[in-house]
């Protein structure tokens, strides 16, 4: 169960398509994209609720099996059994994701050390697995994609994309 939170951690931080898989998946955004080099690594600081996750899975358990898994704000408690997840970044290059039971109480915690190169943001968890992704933001709106291993079949190939509004700066 806590690999599953540890997964959900991690694919509900932060994202980039240029995964150390090397597949690319053409990705559009509602959003104003952020080039990182445009604004000092301070405007992702902060604590981030997830407000939506969307999973697209082409090849469910290398099937020719495909769907969807969508999570949104309003069937979140529904779907999850927890309160929504919130990341919070700091300034000294490290974040910490508390997950809460429906009742508040915090029953998993992952942290690590984030950093920005290029256009990606990168994230290293406590295990020292390092997560790329590429970050949208507009205003105290964020949007993150990258591609995952959601079914657990051994292949990054399964793409996510998270929805995250500022909660504190």
């Amino acid at each position: 169960m806590i690999k599953n939170y540890r997964l959900l951690a991690i694919m509900v931080l932060f994202v980039n398509i240029a995964c150390t898989s090397g597949q690319n998946k053409k990705v559009e955004s509602t959003s104003e994209e952020v080039n990182f080099g445009d604004f000092q690594e301070n405007a992702i600081v902060g604590n981030w609720k997830n407000l939506t996750i969307n999973v697209d899975l082409e090849t469910y358990n290398n099937s020719d099996t495909s769907f969807r898994v969508s999570i949104t704000e309003d069937n979140w408690k529904l779907k999850m059994n927890i309160d929504p997840i919130v990341t919070e970044i700091y300034d000294d290059g490290t974040f910490l994701t508390n997950y809460r039971d429906t009742l508040s109480n915090i029953f998993h915690q992952n942290k690590g050390t984030w950093y920005i190169d290029g256009d990606s943001l990168y994230l290293e968890d406590q295990s020292g697995e390092l997560f790329p992704y590429q970050v949208y933001i507009n205003g105290n709106r964020m949007e993150m994609k990258t591609m995952v291993d959601y079914d657990e079949d051994g292949k990054k190939d399964d793409f996510y994309q998270g929805e995250y509004i500022r909660v504190k700066k």
